[in-house]
């Protein structure tokens, strides 16, 4: 959904452009959770991800920008080397199977339970209350979530996390 209004806009070429390929899913970040599920944000650190770390992340990430803003909202308060941070974040991305999307959007019905319940199928280590939907403006998915203990382990997503699996999902098909 990022991409669906933001094809010709020269600032996420890379990513939504097709010029570069098609991404689909990718690594928004990885982030620490806090107390009352609030994420700690910008924690001190005097290290930044170098070009090495930037270009081995791309593929999950294509975007330089965002993986600077990751690490410093996020990444510093996880780790003190942005390449473990990034390495740690990619080496879950890998592990994840996603449902034909095309198909799924054209589900009769789809509603937040279905797309959970897809994205477990395509996941067999997973359940469908491990993951946690971000909807945008007029129910379109924009992001999905899966939830990890600090052992990064998956685990259940806390309650109220996302909509409930009766809210109605649109997911707009670009591949």
């Amino acid at each position: 959904e990022f991409c669906r209004t933001r094809k010709a806009d020269p600032a996420h070429a890379t990513q939504c452009s097709g010029r570069q390929g098609r991404f689909g899913f990718v690594l928004h970040g990885l982030w620490p959770d806090g107390k009352d599920g609030r994420y700690p944000q910008y924690c001190p650190s005097r290290r930044l991800p170098d070009a090495q770390v930037l270009r081995r992340n791309f593929c999950t990430t294509p975007s330089a920008d965002l993986m600077m803003h990751e690490w410093a909202k996020h990444g510093t308060c996880m780790s003190v080397d942005p390449a473990a941070y990034f390495d740690k974040g990619r080496a879950l991305f890998q592990t994840l199977q996603f449902p034909d999307m095309a198909r799924l959007s054209r589900t009769e019905g789809l509603d937040a339970g279905k797309v959970r319940q897809a994205m477990a199928l395509a996941n067999p280590r997973l359940r469908p209350d491990m993951f946690k939907l971000l909807l945008g403006r007029n129910s379109w998915l924009r992001e999905v979530h899966v939830c990890y203990s600090r052992a990064f382990k998956p685990m259940h997503c806390p309650t109220g996390s996302g909509p409930a699996n009766t809210v109605p999902v649109k997911i707009w098909r670009s591949f």
